[in-house]
């Protein structure tokens, strides 16, 4: 077999193509979107009650697989050069005590980053880091050294989206992190802070007492010694902060991504980046959740909704799980992941998190942070609930949001999904008004509540300058991902945008408006620990979301939609049968599609399921003879994913291949049923 494996981070045309002769073409792993993190158990069956209708799941191990700290608190960790290219790991006790470390590496110069940006370091003399010399680096507040380039403001580490730390931490330059975390330098205290120190054997870079954005507040020392014979050393003392990545990247220049525990001595090839992800919250594993779910009750629900007594991790503190999607004409692909979730009728899973994120009125204001620009509970929950249908429609001119938002420059008539109301100065000026109070008529006709002919005529401001106030309430400049905002004033080009624009883009909607379900029902449950009770204050607040959230969703539908909240009533229902094999860990292909795109290149899309969340690579077998497979590594993107979907580009095919045989490998070499595939134009 020829192994070449390519990056996901590589940008189109950069790839080189493997070898096996003259049987030699190309991919690329140009985009992935994968949901959930962290590793799976075996599925089994938790314990699930009803308060009224409120279920209460108490885990049994599968549900809340527990937090995995950084457990390097007073140790070194080194990486040193190996012959043949790559690092080997050694572990030991710090020289230096913990407890005399700050004082001790406070040395050289301190530090100041202007809103978060690095600070570039020119080297008095290079340092041999992955096989060159490197002359220049960059300090990020973020706990890591890049090399030769700093990272971009889209690649910093955010609690908000822990989902992403890998992934912006890989596509990134050449890097070496001893906590990649969303660290706050600024916010240290008195003689805390970053320095740095270019000695003549190595380059020190040292945090001393700097917090993290969790625990708020509490310090955490650690530093970064690269040494000039190419070893490079990890220090922690002590540390608050136990979540996070650490390790060493070529960045977007891998060849292979491998996570491990630096617990135990490592071993990574010359271009590997090696990596571990710590984490100190335990993951609510929605498949095992929803699985509790419908074997307890009747599937006879679209939504599921699940609330835990405590903080858990997940790509961002609060999201949605698209389970199933067969209406045309939304911007999304067509599927039904029910075998996997154990549901025929469940269409979106939504994880709220913590109860104490919300307000004990779910009229008020949540208490979290990231959702305190929202205006109630309610309306996190039904924004969360609206991206079952929303936002990914498009024009002919380009798109209409970002990241499954309206842009903040769309008149969106308010939506919960993004957008603004917008007010036109008749000069090209705009204010924006009340915004996040229901579902606009673009989302009501794709959510199949409104007839196309209904729909006003909207705008979208392109090239937008002049901001009053010129910053969002988030603290960052104004882009289309800023979130909905009353009272910012600004410039720009309007440009009206039609109904039927959408269709030509997006496709019509279908069923149509009239066919289109109306009437939906979403269950509510609170999550336990393993051996834990509910405190029924908790689930009395659940009780209280519930109550309301069919009132609320009727509102924000403008009555052209009813959401169900009461438990389905009478026997359960058998559910899917789900594949022991997929239940087992070993990853599932559930579909393949190859589209043209030009003379000799087509896309591939596969969407895969992964329990065992440690799928590393996508195996190709072209159908001419003699031909090799090619793996693709797909680690960066896809491990600690239990669904996934992700495109490759193909190009430079012989003209004899007809097909692709298209097969999955993960972490433990188990592998998915082969799927054929033929080449649109070659059949």
């Amino acid at each position: 077999m020829t192994r070449r494996p390519i990056s996901l981070a590589q940008r189109p045309g950069c790839g080189r193509p493997p070898g096996g002769g003259r049987r030699r073409f190309v991919l690329l792993a140009i985009a992935l979107l994968a949901i959930s993190v962290l590793p799976a158990k075996a599925r089994a069956a938790a314990r699930v009650e009803r308060s009224g209708d409120v279920l209460v799941v108490h885990d049994d191990g599968t549900i809340l697989p527990p937090a995995e700290p950084l457990p390097l608190a007073g140790w070194r960790l080194r990486f040193v050069p190996a012959m043949r290219g790559g690092y080997a790991t050694q572990l030991a006790p710090m020289t230096t005590p913990a407890t005399r470390a700050a004082a001790a590496w406070r040395t050289g110069r301190s530090l100041s980053f202007d809103d978060g940006m690095p600070v570039a370091i020119d080297l008095e003399r290079p340092l041999p880091l992955f096989g060159g010399l490197r002359r220049r680096v960059f300090v990020h507040p973020s706990g890591a050294i890049s090399l030769d380039a700093p990272f971009s403001e889209g690649q910093r580490p955010r609690a908000s989206s822990s989902g992403d730390l890998l992934r912006s931490l890989a596509s990134g330059p050449p890097a070496v992190a001893a906590l990649w975390n969303e660290l706050l330098p600024g916010r240290s205290g008195e003689g805390a802070g970053v320095w740095v120190e270019d000695r003549e054997d190595a380059l020190a870079v040292a945090w001393v007492g700097v917090p993290s954005v969790r625990p708020a507040g509490e310090p955490n020392t650690f530093r970064i010694v690269l040494h000039r014979d190419g070893r490079i050393d990890l220090e922690y003392a002590e540390m608050a902060t136990t979540w996070g990545l650490v390790g060493i990247t070529p960045g977007r220049d891998a060849s292979k991504t491998t996570l491990v525990d630096f617990a135990g001595p490592q071993r990574g090839h010359a271009g590997e980046a090696l990596l571990a992800w710590y984490r100190d919250l335990p993951v609510l594993d929605e498949v095992a959740l929803s699985h509790a779910v419908f074997a307890a009750i009747p599937d006879r629900v679209q939504f599921l909704t699940a609330f835990t007594d405590r903080e858990v991790d997940g790509p961002s503190p609060v999201h949605g799980i698209a389970v199933k999607n067969l209406d045309r004409g939304l911007g999304l692909p067509l599927f039904d992941r029910g075998t996997v979730f154990g549901a025929h009728n469940l269409e979106h899973v939504v994880v709220m998190n913590d109860l104490d994120f919300w307000d004990d009125d779910p009229s008020r204001p949540p208490r979290q942070p990231a959702y305190a620009y929202a205006p109630s509970t309610l309306a996190v929950l039904a924004h969360e609930a609206g991206h079952r249908w929303l936002a990914e429609a498009s024009t002919p001119e380009g798109p209409l949001g970002t990241d499954g938002h309206w842009s903040f420059f769309l008149d969106s008539g308010g939506s919960l999904v993004g957008g603004n109301r917008l007010q036109d100065g008749g000069d090209g000026s705009f204010s924006t008004g009340p915004a996040l109070d229901g579902f606009g008529p673009l989302d009501l006709y794709l959510m199949g509540l409104l007839p196309a002919e209904q729909v006003p005529p909207m705008r979208i401001v392109e090239e937008p300058t002049d901001f009053e106030p010129p910053i969002s309430a988030s603290g960052r400049p104004f882009d289309a991902s800023s979130r909905p905002e009353a009272g910012v004033a600004f410039r720009g080009r309007a440009r009206r945008i039609a109904i039927e624009d959408v269709v030509r883009a997006t496709g019509e909607r279908l069923p149509r408006y009239g066919e289109a379900p109306r009437n939906f029902r979403m269950a509510f449950a609170i999550v336990v620990p393993d051996g834990g009770e509910a405190d029924p204050a908790l689930v009395a607040k659940v009780e209280r979301v519930r109550h309301a959230f069919g009132t609320f969703f009727q509102v924000a539908t403008g009555g052209t939609g009813r959401m169900g909240t009461s438990l389905p009533l009478g026997e359960t229902t058998t559910p899917p049968a789900a594949d022991p094999s997929l239940l087992a860990g070993e990853p599932q292909l559930l579909a393949a599609e190859v589209r043209p795109r030009g003379s000799s290149r087509w896309a591939l899309k596969i969407e895969f399921a992964d329990l065992g969340q440690d799928l590393t690579s996508v195996e190709l077998q072209p159908d001419a003879p003699g031909s090799a497979p090619t793996v693709v590594e797909v680690t960066t993107a896809a491990y600690g994913a239990r669904l996934g979907a992700m495109t490759l580009s193909v190009r430079d095919l012989p003209p004899d291949v007809r097909a692709l045989r298209v097969s999955l490998v993960d972490r433990r070499g188990q592998r998915s049923h082969v799927a054929t595939r033929w080449l649109p134009g070659r059949s």
